[in-house]
């Protein structure tokens, strides 16, 4: 059963009054197996997403870069630092969305930041592409940063907003 804590605080609250609850490297758990446990640094989280969110979290840190399939076409990706994670950009966004369906009195904070190789192309436009994608506009809170006030609880319940340290951000 999810831990929906947000259900408790008034819709007026503004969420920079809030101590909210995050992970760093959100995607950098360790139930894949794609990556050996004995790589140094690699494991930041016990666990998925989705668990992450029903234990309070609402702030997730994703680090993002391009990855390549065995095919040779790329996409976006989870790492930790320069190493992949067998996890998708857009296998996370999904976890999201089904969890903000499903609890809608909460919301989650998105932070991203490019990771991955060193030089490799900007993921910005990437991956704002598959947020407009996977996030409908009611799911999502366009935060203006001009805006003067942070926005209040009730304002994002049943949304996501993104704080993004990409490069085009």
């Amino acid at each position: 059963m999810p831990n929906i804590w947000l259900k408790k605080i008034k819709d007026e609250i503004r969420i920079n009054q809030l101590a909210i609850p995050g992970t760093h490297d959100a995607a950098a758990w360790t139930k894949y197996c794609g990556i050996p446990s004995s790589t140094p640094g690699t494991w930041a989280q016990r666990m998925d997403i989705t668990e992450q969110l029903n234990l309070g979290v609402r702030v997730l840190d994703l680090r993002v870069g391009y990855a390549t399939s065995l095919m040779g076409s790329s996409f976006i990706g989870m790492f930790h630092g320069p190493i992949y994670l067998d996890v998708t950009l857009q296998e996370v966004l999904t976890a999201v969305v089904n969890w903000i369906d499903q609890n809608q009195s909460e919301f989650v904070l998105l932070i991203f930041q490019q990771q991955g190789k060193p030089f490799q192309r900007d993921v910005s436009d990437g991956v704002r592409n598959m947020l407009l994608n996977t996030f409908p506009p009611q799911r999502r809170y366009d935060f203006n940063s001009d805006a003067k006030m942070w926005p209040t609880v009730g304002e994002l319940r049943g949304r996501i907003m993104v704080l993004g340290r990409l490069r085009s951000h």
